[in-house]
């Protein structure tokens, strides 16, 4: 597993920045994985249904599917390849994995090193993964006495 960081961008400018750990996958695996359970069920399409069902997968679809997303870091990227990344969630300290795949490849040169700046296009996150983030996001809720924050 490779090191980087997802930013993701609105309105011209950084919104948000996450760690991440992320995985080239060859043609062969990247069919495979996309054809797992796991990513199967949870591929854009399947999420605009259970986006009306579930604020956890409304939550993720707005975050991940409509917003710009870059993975940066100083491994060369390059467009059309695919990914398996594992985004940390600091609000849950739990991952969320997704398959990507990088659509354009920028570079940029920060205190003498090479970042790459991939455009990711999303296509599927980890069912478990979300599963586990609305379980836990449950827990938390529950163990707030009368709801409260």
């Amino acid at each position: 597993m490779k090191n980087g960081w997802i930013e993701k961008h609105e309105q011209q400018r950084i919104s948000a920045t996450l760690k991440a750990q992320f995985r080239r996958l060859d043609p062969s695996e990247a069919r495979d994985l996309q054809t797992q359970a796991s990513y199967r069920q949870t591929g854009l399409k399947q999420l605009a249904q259970l986006s009306r069902d579930s604020t956890l997968h409304r939550a993720i679809t707005r975050d991940l599917f409509q917003s710009r997303l870059f993975l940066v870091g100083q491994n060369p990227l390059s467009a059309g390849e695919r990914l398996e990344i594992l985004l940390q969630l600091p609000q849950y300290r739990l991952p969320l994995g997704l398959l990507a795949e990088v659509a354009g490849v920028k570079t940029s040169t920060e205190m003498g090193n090479t970042l790459f700046h991939g455009a990711l296009q999303v296509l599927a996150i980890h069912k478990d993964d979300v599963d586990r983030l609305s379980r836990h996001s449950l827990q938390q809720h529950s163990a707030r006495p009368w709801g409260r924050t």
